[in-house]
């Protein structure tokens, strides 16, 4: 069951002209209960820090993006000019401490809109600086949720094209994660957390046999991720 929550914030606030696109946390909360009465899992759509403190209190099992979005009704260029800005998309410490606790899983989605510059020689520079901006605040969740223990996945939700790899490279950029942590969590918990009743994402006896065979050691060296030698699905080499 997915939920989407668009600056929920703005339901509480005294200006009649800025309204949310979202669903009202309360209503949130509502339809996870029933999802989890009917066996279902549920995940979130965020774009601000308050977006996700909206479905984790609904009890959400996945929040399926960092709060790193423009605003969609082209208000940033008012909160751009106000001090507290940066807080509209900083996760504060309390609600990272809960996701913790509550063993909730986040979708990284760290390169959305800035995921082409990622084809560039020097994809920072060619950022413009509001991505810059959105950047900072980027790593620094990415930094907290990683310290605390989050479990955090890799997914992608940039332009046609791009794909996931282009998530895997800015996240490599930001220096948060190892090579081996980065790894991880694009070959292991990403799977699992999309088919978490098929035993995959280990070579072990019994699990399926889906694996790639790469040219070289990516734990060294990260570009050998992207040298394929062989793919195999299910016991089958594919071409």
């Amino acid at each position: 069951m997915k939920l989407v929550f668009v600056f929920s914030e703005l339901y509480v606030s005294g200006d009649a002209g800025q309204k949310s696109l979202g669903l009202r946390p309360e209503i949130a909360k509502e339809i996870v209960r029933r999802a989890k009465l009917a066996g279902l899992r549920s995940g979130a759509h965020i774009e601000s820090a308050e977006d996700f403190h909206n479905a984790v209190e609904a009890g959400v099992d996945v929040v399926m993006h960092l709060p790193s979005f423009p605003d969609p009704l082209d208000r940033e260029a008012a909160y751009l000019n106000k001090s507290n800005w940066e807080e509209r998309y900083t996760i504060s410490a309390a609600d990272i401490q809960l996701v913790a606790e509550r063993k909730v899983t986040v979708v990284t989605t760290a390169a959305s809109g800035s995921a082409e510059n990622f084809e560039k020689p020097n994809p920072v520079a060619a950022m413009n600086e509001n991505e810059k901006r959105f950047r900072k605040i980027t790593i620094q969740n990415l930094r907290h949720l990683k310290d605390a223990g989050v479990k955090l996945a890799v997914g992608s939700d940039t332009m046609p094209g791009a794909g996931v790899l282009a998530e895997v490279e800015f996240l490599k950029d930001t220096e948060v994660f190892s090579n081996l942590e980065l790894l991880k969590m694009w070959s292991g918990t990403t799977p699992k957390v999309i088919f978490p009743q098929r035993k995959i994402a280990a070579l072990d006896d019994g699990y399926e046999a889906n694996f790639l065979v790469l040219e070289g050691n990516p734990i060294q060296d990260f570009s050998w991720a992207k040298r394929i030698r062989m793919r195999v699905k299910q016991g089958n080499p594919l071409k």
